[in-house]
């Protein structure tokens, strides 16, 4: 399959979890990058990272919820400084 996972020294850990975890919720956290500071404090984030997201919505509040386009590049988290850092823009969709 893979050299490195024939290597000795390699050493493999599986670790998974069910969760009741519906769609919806599930979704909400992969495009709500805005709650990791507040909600993964001490984790995966801390609290004084948290800054505004420069978002405009272009659609109104509706019950089935809005949408809108980020006006600059907000660099969260890891993955954003370090695109940040070579001056790449970090790609968000939800298309």
């Amino acid at each position: 399959l893979c050299d490195a996972l024939e290597d000795p020294a390699f050493d493999w850990i599986d670790v998974s979890r069910d969760m009741p975890y519906s769609a919806d919720m599930l979704l909400e956290n992969v495009i709500d990058s805005s709650h990791v500071p507040f909600t993964h404090h001490k984790t995966i984030s801390k609290r004084e990272n948290a800054k505004p997201l420069p978002l405009r919505l272009t659609t109104r509040i509706a019950p089935s919820g809005f949408e809108g386009e980020f006006t600059a590049d907000a660099a969260v988290g890891r993955v954003g400084q370090e695109a940040a850092k070579v001056g790449r823009a970090t790609q968000r969709s939800t298309k």
